[in-house]
């Protein structure tokens, strides 16, 4: 893992083009309800 985006998801709804441009290059995005919800514990085991 070199890398991963936190955004507070209010960027899904406004960023648009950085996200999709994220999404290409960076395959570990998430928002903090993902955080919450146990994504990055998941990824990081």
């Amino acid at each position: 893992m070199n890398f991963v985006w936190v955004t507070d998801g209010q960027g899904w709804k406004t960023a648009h083009l950085p996200l999709a441009e994220a999404f290409a290059h960076i395959p570990n995005v998430f928002n903090l309800e993902m955080i919450k919800r146990g994504y990055l514990t998941e990824l990081l085991q």
